[in-house]
């Protein structure tokens, strides 16, 4: 999978394996129960599994729990874990600040400023745990 999520920046690769990955698994899920999975399905999956992917980067973990718990259920078994980086948010530009206030208009939302320069996550573990860091996630 590594090889296949090369190191483009705005990420078109990893994005692809995730479809792919989440599409196999939804397909798979619905043969296991003898169905042709629905369009929706395809969607809620390709969903759960990037907003899993961007919280517990790790296939490591996400793959095992898939397998035992099915995509759906992916959202309650991975969760951010200390010591796993989390995927950065990529900016989405616009031209007008009118674009945002339409697209949030009538909701609560917060905004933060935008500073170039370098990206850090600092994860505090006990110092009575067991648990290593790593700057880079396992798979």
């Amino acid at each position: 999978i590594r090889f296949l999520e090369g190191k483009l920046r705005l990420g078109l690769a990893e994005r692809t394996v995730l479809v792919s990955l989440a599409q196999a698994i939804v397909c798979h899920e619905a043969e296991q129960k003898g169905k042709v999975p629905s369009t929706t399905d395809m969607e809620n999956g390709e969903s759960i599994l990037k907003t899993v992917y961007s919280e517990l980067p790790s296939y490591d973990a996400i793959i095992p729990a898939v397998l035992s718990h099915g995509i759906m259920n992916l959202r309650e078994c991975c969760k951010l874990r200390p010591g796993v980086p989390l995927k950065p948010m990529l900016a989405k530009p616009t031209k007008a600040i009118t674009e945002v206030l339409d697209r949030f208009e009538g909701q609560k939302f917060t905004c933060e400023y935008k500073y170039d320069g370098e990206r850090a996550q600092i994860h505090y573990v006990a110092k009575d745990s067991d648990q290593e860091l790593s700057q880079e996630t396992s798979g």
